[in-house]
């Protein structure tokens, strides 16, 4: 019976050491995976850093972009007043003219009209000069 006594210590202590061994694998084993999640997680953030600097330059790019595009469209619009100014100003003055050209018209009509009048009161013609009066 002693020697029963003698290995229930023993038996207790080597449950309590391969217990021990087992938690310290657990645990070096729960390390080791924290540790390549870690690696795997700090390699993602240098991705996203990496693409985030892409977007910024990008950005950068389209802004400039369109600041040059907001200073063509201003340049644009002055160009399009500045040539709609002249347009109107030669339209102004071919109205001016036409307009002339139409009341010189009427006038002539009005000459040419009195004219008639005047020449078919005035002159006989063949058939009145050769009836007998």
């Amino acid at each position: 019976m002693s020697q029963k006594h003698n290995l229930l210590p023993l038996a207790l202590i080597a449950a309590v050491a391969f217990s021990c061994k087992k938690n310290n694998f657990a645990e070096a084993w729960q390390v080791a995976q924290m540790q390549v999640q870690m690696a795997e997680v700090n390699g993602s953030i240098s991705k996203l850093e990496q693409a985030d600097e892409a977007l910024k330059g990008d950005i950068k790019a389209l802004e400039q972009m369109a600041a040059r595009l907001q200073t063509d469209i201003e340049s644009a619009e002055g160009d399009i007043a500045a040539f709609r100014a002249k347009a109107q100003e030669k339209l102004d003055s071919v109205n001016t003219v036409l307009n002339g050209l139409k009341a010189k018209d009427a006038a002539l009509e009005g000459q040419m009209a009195s004219l008639r009048d005047w020449a078919s009161e005035t002159f006989t013609t063949k058939e009145q000069y050769a009836r007998p009066q």
